[in-house]
């Protein structure tokens, strides 16, 4: 990621440290992967080696480690790509979910680094941003 996005993360982190976990090893991401079955995507990866996990504007971003204000069954991007896996949402068997809105929609990262989400309401799958530096970039943007 470029380093304008990681200050931008730093002065928010700043204003709200408990908003950021502590950092995961390489050990662990890789367990989770092979877990999922699944690549983190190399932004994503950097992100979850340096906070561990997340909450960015109004977003929460998953990770290994929990935020003390996200709830205590909704933090670990393992727990949750599974627990969208076992409900039966679409095409989530390649891709892992990183975050979810208000209304329970899953972001997910696609193989080639998409954001997308799928709007259970209407029943559509979404591009959301290009990457996952885009998909921060956003979020930052909504708590401006």
């Amino acid at each position: 990621m470029k380093p304008t996005t990681w200050n931008k993360l730093e002065k928010s982190f700043d204003d709200f440290s408990n908003l950021k976990s502590e950092p995961a090893s390489a050990e662990q991401i890789k367990v989770v992967e092979d877990s999922l079955g699944v690549e983190s995507n190399a932004d994503y990866k950097e992100f979850i080696l340096k906070y561990g996990g997340a909450i960015v504007g109004a977003f929460p971003i998953y990770g290994l480690h929990r935020v003390e204000p996200m709830d205590v069954n909704l933090w670990s991007v393992l727990g949750v790509t599974n627990r969208y896996r076992k409900e039966g949402w679409p095409n989530m068997s390649d891709r892992y979910v990183i975050s979810s809105d208000h209304s329970d929609n899953p972001f997910v990262i696609s193989n080639d680094g998409e954001i997308i989400v799928y709007n259970h309401d209407y029943d559509e799958t979404v591009i959301v941003s290009e990457t996952f530096e885009e998909f921060l970039i956003s979020c930052l943007k909504d708590c401006e």
